[in-house]
């Protein structure tokens, strides 16, 4: 790389590559006569080579012919130089047009033709060949910028058809932080979240390099870090605030990121992402991976919500189910939804027949009458208790007592039947 700028923020630089004085007098009288340019001559292919390792220019005129080595081979292998960054016009003589033509091919913005006048064109020339180039940069820097927002979303799609195939799990998880390694190409990725009822996280899936993540000198630095509100990015791993990660520094690393995991002002654990190149994590890179991070604690609170629902779910049921009494569940129909494990034993019925079925169906004829207008009460939103009487499978009717009460919050009631069948032999005798 050049070491040294030829370049004035005010003047644009041109480095003419001519061995003959006098034309190489002409173009710098010519220039000279303009405000704005900064000309340096080479007098040889050498002269040029080292003019171009110490400094920058913004434009090359090259003559063709030049001793020991052609205009041409000159062009290719000015092209090929990663340092030369700038666009080369190619200067011909009369009778040289054809070898335009191939310098043209061969990597020149543009040519000019020697004679009398061409110094005096030579600033319409520099400009032309500067625009053509600008707008060449400029297309090729859109379309590298097309090739990263499409590598972004494709990176935010990927992660996002992965958490919205269900609800998240440790395989999951695991996937998701390895295309994250592989798609960000990041050396390491991790996924910290506390055990159940532990207040710090501990690691729950690593992508890349798992043996860093797994460091327990790292852990326990995380654990320094309980409830982390703001992300934390050291792009210089030798820096002195970055003790935290000082193991990833001892492993190679070069660069780290740790961003909390949060959803609404919940603390679910930490993503973790480090890198052996310096300053990796770019702003761009960082918003990606913060996008990233913010799926991922929204997924992982639902999965902890859906744990918690279940949980509840089952605890419902136990308690149903450790009734000695029917317990059910009636839709807006009067519909029966739900039902404990005593009702089916009480009125005889399996459950496939049970699920779905109006509750009148299951009510003795004679008292249908009487529950159906306390089931329009109950769908009314009035709680009511009565004695009905249950048709049982065998054709028999049990006398009961129902009480009854719309679900808070839902457009569902419950029902709950005592059994007074007793009662109601004593009261005979």
């Amino acid at each position: 790389m050049p070491n040294t700028s030829a370049h004035n923020n005010s003047q644009t630089t041109v480095l003419l590559v001519e061995d003959n004085v006098d034309h190489a007098f002409l173009v710098k009288a010519c220039l000279d006569k303009v405000s704005g340019y900064m000309l340096e001559i080479a007098r040889s292919t050498a002269q040029c080579d080292e003019l171009l390792r110490e400094k920058t220019f913004d434009i090359i005129l090259l003559d063709y012919d030049l001793p020991n080595e052609d205009g041409l081979t000159l062009l290719k292998r000015l092209n090929s130089y990663e340092h030369v960054d700038c666009p080369i016009v190619v200067v011909t003589g009369h009778g040289h047009e054809e070898l335009a033509v191939e310098a043209m091919k061969a990597g020149a913005a543009d040519y000019v033709v020697k004679s009398g006048h061409y110094p005096g064109i030579l600033p319409k020339v520099i400009t032309r060949a500067l625009e053509k180039d600008r707008m060449a940069k400029e297309k090729r820097r859109l379309a590298q910028e097309v090739l990263v927002r499409n590598r972004e979303l494709e990176v935010l799609n990927s992660i996002t058809e992965v958490l919205n195939r269900s609800l998240v799990s440790g395989e999951m998880l695991q996937t998701v932080v390895q295309r994250i390694s592989e798609l960000m190409h990041l050396d390491t990725t991790a996924i910290y979240l506390p055990e159940a009822g532990q207040p710090d996280a501990t690691l729950h899936v690593a992508g890349g390099n798992e043996r860093v993540a797994k460091d327990q000198a790292l852990l326990a630095g995380f654990q320094k870090l309980r409830e982390l509100t703001q992300l934390l990015i050291f792009n210089d791993l030798s820096d002195g605030h970055a003790e935290i990660f000082q193991q990833l520094k001892q492993r190679g690393l070069r660069s780290g990121i740790l961003i909390p995991l949060r959803h609404k002002s919940d603390w679910m654990g930490y993503f973790l992402a480090a890198s052996s190149v310096t300053a990796f994590f770019t702003e761009r890179v960082v918003k990606i991976l913060t996008a990233i991070a913010n799926q991922l604690g929204i997924a992982i609170a639902n999965a902890r919500l859906f744990r918690q629902t279940e949980n509840l779910k089952n605890k419902l049921e136990n308690v149903f189910n450790s009734s000695i009494d029917p317990i059910l569940t009636l839709d807006e129909q009067a519909r029966i939804v739900f039902f404990n494990q005593r009702f089916p034993d009480y009125c005889g019925y399996p459950e496939k027949e049970i699920a779905g079925r109006p509750f009148l169906d299951f009510v003795a004829e004679s008292r249908r009458e009487l529950t159906s207008s306390k089931l329009t009460e109950l769908q009314a939103g009035q709680s009511s208790i009565y004695e009905t009487e249950i048709h049982l499978r065998d054709g028999t009717a049990l006398p009961c007592l129902i009480s009854q009460s719309p679900i808070k919050g839902q457009r569902e009631f419950l029902m709950v039947i005592k059994d007074v069948s007793d009662i109601a032999r004593l009261q005979k005798r």
